[in-house]
């Protein structure tokens, strides 16, 4: 019953942010992002994907989509939805810490409504910071926490300093570059 249940409440998420997803948001907040033609993205608790294909729309053909989430519903419902939009460049990944990613192998890291669930973000950011190029951006959102939660969240570990807040999204770059 207890795997029914999280499985049910997989697919009321999904559902829900079907309907929040229809707005503008996932393109403004991959916009602020910075994503562009052919990067590689980490889309790091990607849910139900509406951020994943976006970024898929906006890296286009020579680009990659990594969709990582710990849910194994999430990565098959991303991998479906891609399949159907027939976005090529998409993969999925299981896994809540571990992204399996080559070090400095990421252009832009999506981390959206997430940074709430995390007790402790140190392992994470270690892991985010790992994969993303020195050049690259930590792109964060979380409608649970106030905008100091958000920056402190990410910049208390050392990984991460703030850039600049834009209307859906805060940038962050690696810290010592």
């Amino acid at each position: 019953m207890h795997t029914l249940l999280k499985n049910l409440d997989f697919h009321l998420m999904a559902a829900m942010l079907w309907f929040r997803y229809r707005s503008s948001l996932p393109a403004e907040a991959i916009a602020e992002a910075g994503v562009k033609p052919g990067n590689t993205v980490l889309d790091f608790g990607c849910g139900s994907g509406g951020f994943s294909t976006r970024a898929s729309h906006v890296a286009g053909k020579n680009g990659r989509v990594y969709a990582l989430d710990i849910n194994p519903l999430a990565a098959t419902y991303v991998a479906r939805r891609a399949k159907k939009k027939g976005l090529n460049n998409i993969q999925t990944i299981t896994s809540g810490l571990k992204t399996g990613l080559a070090d400095k192998s990421v252009n832009v890291v999506l981390l959206y409504d997430i940074l709430h669930h995390l007790t402790e973000p140190g392992p994470i950011l270690a892991e985010l910071s790992r994969v993303l190029k020195d050049s690259g951006r930590l792109s964060a959102s979380d409608h649970h926490l106030t905008d100091d939660q958000i920056i402190a969240g990410i910049t208390t570990s050392g990984y991460f300093r703030f850039e600049e807040k834009g209307k859906r999204t805060y940038s962050f770059s690696k810290a010592g570059r």
